[in-house]
């Protein structure tokens, strides 16, 4: 066998071992980089780190073949082509993982096929928020996750905002709670130290269980947890 085809076969072979993928200035059409994806088909930890400054206009269209070794997904950037996602979502039928910026969420949440693909898969979700966020997107985001999301189980927010916000961010999933049967935990990141001191008496002030209910929180640093 010539040297050529020996280095193609190993190049081949690398590929295929490829199990976590991390692609850094992912343009908001991510369909840009499944030519790498195809390549890489046993992926099961897929990261985009975008470049919000970097938007293209669909050109050459490429197709993406089945990634079902894909679990998990993170999509840490603030605008993302629906199109070229969804396209990578019906491709991964075992992905239940996702990790995603609060205002890409939000533009998501509009395109109803992509919301019956998250009502399908999603059973674990993290949602990233950052100060430049506008808050009122923030909510409305976070008011329509149970009615989505039907088969969520775990919920992750990173909130870094004031007390406020984190109140507003937690009584709006509590109002959902009586939906949302399949929620087992829920976990917000972001308090501040002074609203740390006094979170135990405001659960117990603002929650809708009672004593006959059963569930566990804890309270570990600038993190509140929810067991249900």
């Amino acid at each position: 066998m010539s040297t050529f085809f020996k280095n193609l076969f190993s190049v081949k072979n690398y590929f295929d071992k490829i199990q976590s993928l991390c692609l850094y200035g992912v343009p908001n059409l991510i369909s840009e980089v499944f030519p790498i994806l195809i390549k890489c088909r046993k992926v099961k930890y897929l990261d985009f780190q975008g470049n919000n400054e970097l938007v293209l206009k669909s050109g050459k269209e490429n197709r993406l073949c089945k990634l079902i070794h894909l679990t998990h997904l993170l999509l840490i950037q603030s605008s993302v082509d629906s199109k070229s996602l969804q396209e990578l979502l019906q491709s991964s039928p075992n992905l239940f993982d996702l990790n995603i910026h609060s205002t890409s969420l939000h533009s998501l949440l509009e395109q109803q096929s992509i919301c019956h693909l998250f009502e399908e898969r999603i059973t674990h979700l993290y949602i990233f928020i950052i100060y430049s966020d506008v808050f009122e997107q923030v909510t409305t985001t976070i008011s329509r996750l149970s009615s989505i999301f039907k088969r969520l189980k775990h919920l992750y927010i990173n909130i870094p905002m004031s007390d406020k916000s984190f109140e507003s961010v937690i009584l709006s999933i509590f109002n959902q709670l009586t939906q949302w049967s399949s929620l087992i935990s829920l976990e917000i990141y972001g308090l501040s130290e002074k609203f740390q001191d006094s979170i135990r008496q405001w659960l117990r002030n603002h929650s809708p269980f009672n004593d006959s209910d059963s569930f566990i929180s804890e309270y570990p640093k600038r993190t509140f947890k929810l067991w249900l």
